[in-house]
């Protein structure tokens, strides 16, 4: 079962993150503007968010363990049409690949919190770190595969299908000897949208998203326009994604009075944002550093927003519709407030260093949602 799980969780993020640092050759070869970049980078997720309130009902429906092959063998799919040099094509896999990898992030939390009752957290730290690993290989390797075929950057981005063909018949067991137990919907899940913490605990996750994303999309062609080389700046990439494992899994640990994870959180933040702030002003040799406390930061920002749904839902069925709520709404605050908004406000005023008042925006937003979501209560008490 963790084998299964680690392997899936290595496909929730390459299809994003090898993008990143191939942008440039893309935009170059198909003609891009970066407004057009600023869309390819954002389309998938965008349809995390989209995708998140369908995603329970196809667990109920048909088995989590059997979406989730599904979602398997559809990333295989739009991750090999990419090696088809068109703009359409990387269009239409985004939205693809971001449906898959989208129906994928919600389930897994709740097939954890079923078989594994009493390590849930240990389970999902593995299985995060399996995440950052995918994530982070795909960023750092991506350019490396590129000059192994020729500057083909087609194939740098098709070639993370092996990683879904190789999950599936480690998956593929899940299917037979865990069944998903059937799950009632919850009639009253409206009321979670009238809900002060409910809503504290989305906007957090979408804030930290949108800084998690657009450095997905833009922080390699931020260095590279620094005059970074384009292998170089998918390392220093990676190095941020592989950290943020770590991240991970200390933030939640850094916690108070039964589960006040407000300090935990400011702290992430603070790390998260002096990362970024060093992508754009720090000299180029020390952008290592930036990257170490790039990941730090918002791999525990990450990691907290996942505890706080856990935590403040006070039961699993409420947690779940907390999930539900929060990965929809907080995915789409995270393709707004991301990748899209980088590109807009870096052509509007000319530049990368306006950038940074975005992001210091986007962390101060997600320092006040974290002030009233991190405090030790549950929805409804």
């Amino acid at each position: 079962m963790l084998i299964g799980l680690g392997l899936v969780a290595l496909n929730l993020r390459p299809a994003v993150t090898s993008v990143g640092p191939l942008l440039a050759e893309i935009a170059q070869s198909l003609g891009f503007d970066r407004t057009d970049s600023g869309i390819l980078t954002t389309l998938p997720v965008l349809c995390f968010g989209i995708v998140a309130p369908l995603a329970p009902a196809l667990g109920r429906r048909y088995g989590g363990e059997n979406a989730i092959f599904a979602a398997l063998i559809v990333l295989a799919g739009a991750c090999a049409l990419r090696l088809i040099p068109s703009a359409t094509v990387l269009y239409l896999t985004g939205v693809v690949a971001g449906i898959a990898i989208g129906i994928m992030n919600v389930l897994l939390p709740g097939i954890v919190k079923r078989d594994f009752p009493q390590r849930v957290g240990a389970v999902t730290g593995f299985y995060t770190m399996m995440l950052c690993v995918g994530a982070a290989g795909a960023a750092a390797l991506a350019p490396q595969v590129e000059r192994v075929f020729d500057s083909a950057w087609p194939a740098a981005l098709a070639i993370w299908a092996v990683l879904a063909v190789v999950a599936l018949p480690a998956w593929a067991p899940m299917r037979a000897h865990f069944r998903s137990a059937p799950q009632t919907a919850a009639a009253s899940a409206g009321n979670l949208w009238r809900n002060g913490l409910a809503w504290q605990v989305t906007i957090y996750l979408g804030l930290c998203s949108s800084g998690a994303y657009a450095v997905f999309g833009w922080g390699a062609k931020i260095l590279q326009d620094r005059g970074m080389d384009v292998p170089t700046s998918g390392w220093m990439l990676g190095l941020s994604i592989l950290v943020q494992g770590v991240g991970a899994q200390v933030a939640p640990l850094i916690v108070f009075r039964g589960g006040d994870l407000r300090f935990s959180a400011l702290l992430m933040q603070a790390l998260g944002l002096a990362g970024l702030i060093g992508y754009l002003f720090a000299p180029l040799s020390l952008i290592w550093l930036c990257s170490i406390l790039l990941g730090l930061g918002q791999g525990g920002a990450f990691a907290i927003s996942l505890t706080m749904i856990a935590q403040r839902g006070g039961n699993p069925e409420t947690a779940a519709r907390l999930s539900g709520m929060s990965q929809s709404v907080g995915y789409l605050i995270g393709a707004v407030f991301g990748p899209l908004a980088v590109a807009l406000v870096h052509d509007v005023f000319g530049g990368w260093p306006p950038v940074t008042g975005l992001f210091i925006a986007i962390t101060v937003g997600a320092a006040l949602a974290a002030i009233g979501a991190g405090r030790a209560r549950t929805l409804g008490a």
